[in-house]
């Protein structure tokens, strides 16, 4: 792990959300190593997995844990987004469109002045938004 850690670090992106992703969990429970496997010699591969707080064991073979892998993820992208409230004037039709497909939008609604849009937005799109915030 050291090393992935050390990646980041120079990638300059350790501070973003992290999820621990250990797979083969289809393997646990008895399931005997291949020969030459650096996992022989544990009894299960848990013994090999450090707790953490977001970590998530799944099998990609049989699908185990992979709706808690995706609740994760959802919840991670959730804390890098922004909630806004704004209101796009026609001529701002591209916004719209940029918020429907990089955003989760809670809320449309078309009026005479524009398109009123609740969504919550990664933090590039939220300082585009800015000019067009209403008050909630």
């Amino acid at each position: 792990m050291r090393a992935v850690y050390a990646i980041l670090h120079e990638l300059d992106c350790f501070d973003m959300p992290q999820i621990t992703v250990y797979n083969k969990q289809d393997r646990v429970g008895g399931a005997a190593a291949p020969p030459g496997d650096d996992v022989a010699s544990a009894t299960t591969l848990l013994d090999l997995m450090p707790p953490e707080a977001d970590e998530v064991r799944v099998s990609c073979q049989d699908g185990t844990g992979i709706r808690p892998l995706l609740g994760y993820v959802d919840a991670a992208l959730g804390k890098m987004n922004a909630k806004v409230t704004c209101l796009l004037p026609f001529d701002q039709g591209t916004l719209v469109e940029e918020i429907h497909r990089t955003a989760t939008v809670d809320e449309v609604e078309h009026l005479a002045q524009g398109t009123r849009i609740v969504a919550r937005v990664p933090p590039s799109l939220e300082q585009r938004l800015r000019p067009f915030a209403v008050p909630v």
